[in-house]
C-alpha cells in the first residue's frame, strides 16, 4: 500500500493468468494516476495481456518438458541415450559400466508390459539409490549405464552390483523377481 502512496497511484486493476486448466496461476495488472475505473480500452488490455502471460507461461513450460524429453527415458526418468552421447563426445577420461537385464524378453512375455514396465522403473530407482554413480543412463530397452567421473574399481563395482541384485528380490506386486545382468565396462 505504501508503494501505491509514494508513486501516487490512484486506482488500480488486474485479471487473473490462468493455466491450462482454468485455475488462476497469477493476474496482470494495470494502474491510473486517476481515481476511476477501468474504461472498455483498460479492460481490453488487462484481458489481453493476461491472454498473452498465459500463452508465454504455457510456451515456456511446454519448452521445459520438451527439453526435459529430449534427454530423459519416459518411462524410468533416467538420462537418455541422447544425452549420453552427448556427454560422453567431450572424450573426457570416465569410468562405464553397462548393464543389460538378463532374460527381460522372457519377462515381457511370461508377465506382460505393465510388470516389465515396472520392473524398469524399480531396477532404475535401485541403480540410483545404491550404487553412487555420477550419471545413470537407460539406453535401451533393458539397458542401463552407471558412469562415474573418476577413475574407479570397476571390477570391484560389478561385484557389488552382482552381490545386491543375488541377494535382493524385486516386489512388484504380489510378484517376486531375481534378476541379473550381463556387464560390459570401459575405462577411457
Amino acid at each position: 500500500r505504501h508503494i501505491a502512496y509514494d508513486f501516487n497511484l490512484c486506482s488500480c486493476w488486474s485479471m487473473p493468468v490462468r493455466d491450462q486448466y482454468g485455475e488462476a496461476i497469477g493476474s496482470f495488472a494495470l494502474s491510473s494516476f486517476e481515481h476511476r475505473l477501468p474504461s472498455a480500452f483498460h479492460k481490453m488490455i488487462l484481458e489481453t495481456g493476461a491472454s498473452i502471460v498465459s500463452i508465454v507461461l504455457k510456451n515456456q513450460k511446454n519448452k521445459d518438458k520438451l527439453k526435459f524429453l529430449a534427454y530423459h527415458d519416459v518411462l524410468t526418468k533416467l538420462h537418455n541415450k541422447a544425452y549420453y552421447e552427448e556427454i560422453t563426445s567431450d572424450k573426457k577420461q570416465r569410468s562405464l559400466i553397462l548393464l543389460n537385464i538378463d532374460n527381460f524378453s522372457y519377462i515381457n512375455t511370461a508377465y506382460g508390459f505393465d510388470i516389465a514396465d515396472e520392473l524398469l522403473i524399480k531396477v532404475s530407482q535401485l541403480l540410483k539409490t545404491q550404487f553412487n554413480s555420477d550419471y545413470i543412463f537407460k539406453l535401451n530397452s533393458d539397458e542401463f549405464a552407471l558412469m562415474y567421473e573418476e577413475e574407479i574399481d570397476l571390477e570391484q563395482k560389478i561385484q557389488q552390483i552382482q552381490k545386491y541384485f543375488l541377494s535382493n528380490s524385486i516386489q512388484i506386486d504380489d510378484l517376486k523377481l531375481n534378476i541379473s545382468f550381463s556387464y560390459g565396462a570401459y575405462r577411457g
